[in-house]
């Protein structure tokens, strides 16, 4: 079942990986950035609004248009979390393999105060 939080994160950054969270992509200013098991994902200004973020099943959420992410993340703990920069965890879900699928669909191409995550 799809989950959905408002929030204003710290720094206007949210992490989506395994509970581990892995190697995180160096700071490079970039809206969207990637290793194999960490993606970083910018969103609405925190001083500017909440950012309203879902996660559920890709064929539950996924938007009628083409996501701006898609690809295989490393989840050996058979779960995806979405967290703050200060690593506070945000919404979490359980994953059937050890690689999942991750697809992002957003509102904007740089601040987007709508992302829906979908796996699988």
């Amino acid at each position: 079942m799809p989950s959905t939080v408002k929030i204003a994160p710290p720094y206007s950054l949210f992490f989506i990986s395994d509970p581990d969270l892995g190697e995180a992509p160096e700071p490079s200013g970039a809206h969207l950035k990637w290793t194999d098991s960490v993606v970083c994902i910018s969103c609405l200004s925190w001083m500017d609004g909440e950012t309203s973020v879902t996660l559920g099943a890709a064929d539950e959420v996924g938007l009628h248009q083409p996501p701006v992410f898609d690809r295989l993340i490393v989840t050996p703990h058979l779960e995806i979390v979405v967290t703050t920069v200060e690593l506070d965890v945000i919404l979490r879900a359980s994953v059937p393999s050890s690689r999942t699928r991750v697809r992002i669909w957003e509102n904007h191409p740089s601040e987007p105060d709508i992302i829906v995550i979908g796996l699988g």
